[in-house]
């Protein structure tokens, strides 16, 4: 009898549990992949520094399973007379599939990763 009644919190936990298990997993890969985008965009010339940052993002993303249902780059530099840096910023809206139950509406994750820009193979 006590069983019934326990049961429905018993998966109500568990779906939380998946749910942050989501979100966290989704912050690690988007701040692996924005540190892979400016390290990436850090080594080219700068008109290619935007496309190599979004495309080492995307490959960095894909190969490891990401938890992100949409994801967006934004590359900004800062010119400085002694060392210019490159920041990356990738975004991700998290995967909510199978938490409907828990009403959890979808989180939006943001990080960010600067390098220096390489001048010697940067050009």
């Amino acid at each position: 009898m006590e069983l019934v009644i326990l049961a429905p919190v018993f998966v109500v936990l568990m779906l939380l549990v998946v749910f942050v298990g989501r979100s966290g997993g989704a912050l690690e890969q988007v701040r692996h992949a924005a540190d892979a985008g400016a390290r990436a965009a850090s080594l080219v010339a700068r008109p290619s520094m935007s496309d190599a940052a979004t495309q080492a993002v995307t490959r960095d993303l894909s190969a490891n399973g990401s938890n992100c249902v949409s994801t967006s780059v934004a590359v900004s530099f800062l010119d400085a007379t002694e060392v210019d840096s490159i920041t990356v910023t990738v975004s991700c809206q998290t995967n909510t599939a199978g938490t409907e139950l828990l009403g959890a509406s979808a989180r939006t994750l943001s990080a960010s990763s600067t390098e220096v820009i390489d001048r010697y193979r940067a050009g």
